[in-house]
């Protein structure tokens, strides 16, 4: 049964997950800032992920957000859920409005209490004539009406961001507080991103990321540094492993203690369906030299939308036989094949690996027979994109197949 929850709920769930968090904490936020092509995509977005924590050596149902997207797939809105007494109690919701090509232009979030919806923030996106996001604007609601919050500013060389600056709302102005200079290898890939705070009048360096990447250019390890006493001093690490299907499956983080050795602090499991579709994943932490499990999240697809549902048995749709891409790894272009057994409405999507859909190859209905249609690495609007991994699907009416494939440059 879901209801709505009450505020004071929150708060008191609030406060007792503030006093577990320890100095460590602070590590595991600056990896989950830093999330891209590690752990936290999905081939294709959820559709509900319920979150547990480890109590009294059983997992306990604590969150849960369910997704709805509209036909072509875009997010529209997301309800969040707490868990309290054995049911699920409504806590908010986020609403999106969308661009023809599903980017968001204005999100906004509300919780409810009392039976009532109330404004809690919103977000304002504007993208420059590339479809290339320029601005963001957080803001909140005070009293009633609308108030700038947080700014983000971003430059872009390419279609690649080589600046971002954060900015805060003060005296009705904008105040800078904070630049993140990025750079990338030859074939797009971060290699490095600095961040500089506002001190003493001139720009400081603070922190600095250092990406490093395996042969098949997945993300293998993050290195942490901060700046002190005019260097940089290497602070904490995120080491990723893959399977064979180049998913990452573990994501160990450590840092170093005062002897400068390197010790665990965290780690994430995540685990796949035959599809590669993200289907748990299990946080620990480093407690009396073993790992502690803290948070399991576990994820559900639905097949309206695209996805395999994670209960769906692994078996090969009965309208539709799909070949692997070739070629496979391919530069500039690849051929997707398949095999109509009937005639049926036919939609092939390609996404990326956080799960943004790149383009849509074809959507309308064809006579049974094989098939085949062109990729030359570009999306809907007609631009190429960045080198990595891509998840193509094919539907036939309810029957899905998908697979990966790699793009090199």
């Amino acid at each position: 049964m879901l209801k709505s929850i009450n505020r004071c709920t929150i708060i008191i769930i609030g406060i007792l997950s503030a006093s577990f968090l320890s100095a460590d904490d602070k590590f595991n936020d600056l990896i989950n800032d830093e999330n891209e092509n590690i752990s936290s995509r999905t081939t294709i977005d959820y559709n509900i992920k319920v979150v547990q924590s480890w109590r009294d050596s059983v997992w306990v149902n604590r969150d849960k957000k369910i997704k709805t997207y509209d036909d072509n797939g875009y997010l529209l809105q997301k309800d969040s859920y707490k868990y309290w007494d054995g049911e699920w109690y409504l806590k908010g919701m986020t609403v999106r409005e969308n661009s023809e090509n599903g980017s968001p232009l204005i999100s906004t979030t509300q919780y409810h209490r009392n039976d009532t919806w109330l404004n809690s923030r919103r977000s304002n996106f504007i993208y420059n004539d590339g479809g290339l996001l320029i601005s963001r604007v957080v803001q909140k609601w005070r009293q009633d009406g609308w108030k700038n919050r947080k700014g983000f500013a971003l430059d872009y060389e390419g279609e690649l961001c080589v600046n971002k600056t954060i900015s805060k709302w003060h005296d009705s102005t904008w105040v800078d507080r904070a630049i993140q200079e990025l750079s990338y290898n030859n074939v797009g890939d971060r290699t490095e991103k600095v961040t500089y705070k506002w001190r003493d009048s001139t720009w400081t360096p603070k922190h600095m990321v250092t990406y490093t990447y395996n042969e098949n250019s997945d993300l293998s390890e993050k290195l942490f540094s901060k700046w002190a006493d005019s260097v940089w001093v290497e602070k904490a690490r995120a080491i990723v492993e893959y399977d064979d299907g180049q998913n990452p499956v573990q994501v160990l983080l450590e840092k170093k203690d005062s002897t400068n050795a390197w010790v665990n602090v965290s780690l994430q499991e995540m685990t796949y369906s035959d599809y590669g579709l993200l289907t748990e994943k299990v946080k620990s932490k480093w407690h009396d030299a073993s790992w502690s499990p803290r948070r399991r999240y576990e994820y559900t697809y639905s097949t309206d939308r695209g996805a395999l549902s994670v209960e769906t048995p692994a078996t090969l749709p009965k309208k539709i036989a799909v070949s692997q891409a070739y070629p496979n790894p391919f530069n500039p272009v690849t051929t997707i094949s398949y095999h109509l057994l009937e005639a049926n409405h036919v939609r092939v999507d390609i996404y990326d690996m956080l799960g943004g859909k790149v383009c849509t190859l074809v959507n309308k209905r064809q006579e049974a027979g094989p098939r085949s249609i062109l990729w030359n690495a570009v999306n809907d609007r007609g631009e190429p994109v960045a080198a990595g991994v891509y998840l193509y699907t094919v539907h036939a009416g309810s029957d899905l197949t998908s697979n990966k494939m790699v793009l090199l440059k």
